[in-house]
């Protein structure tokens, strides 16, 4: 069921139940639900979704990020900061698989916290040589 908001000069269109979810991926239309009743109180202002411990709180200027696993409320202060380590992650996952396919690391060795030096200098000749890399060579992957 779908159900539509008028308000003075805007529409905002919010699902009020779903059934069957598993039918509406096979058509590629995402959806994030908590399973909960949302009301809105106020225009850019804090709104919390859920009850509860599994309540969360979204502020105005917080960046909303979701996915299948679940939904990220990123304050404005830190989008850079997860951006980037998103993107370190990404290049060192690639570049791991990789190492791991060539025999080069075991699993093991590319899941530790800290890198060798070793495997630091081959990440950063992997991201400057390799085209999939070109995407990555801002990043300050050492850190």
């Amino acid at each position: 069921m779908v159900a539509y908001l008028r308000i003075p000069n805007k529409i905002a269109q919010m699902v009020i139940g779903i059934s069957d979810n598993k039918y509406l991926i096979l058509i590629n239309l995402i959806i994030l639900a908590l399973g909960c009743i949302i009301a809105m109180l106020s225009f850019n202002g804090p709104v919390r979704l859920g009850t509860g411990e599994h309540a969360v709180l979204c502020l105005p200027g917080d960046v909303v990020y979701g996915c299948s696993g679940g939904v990220l409320f990123i304050p404005p202060s830190l989008v850079v900061e997860v951006v980037e380590n998103g993107a370190k992650t990404q290049i060192k996952d690639l570049f791991g698989f990789e190492m791991i396919t060539a025999n080069r690391f075991t699993s093991a060795q590319i899941d530790k916290y800290t890198w060798t030096e070793e495997m630091l200098d081959m990440l950063v000749a992997f991201i400057r040589e390799d085209p999939r890399g070109k995407e990555y060579r801002h990043l300050d992957c050492g850190v």
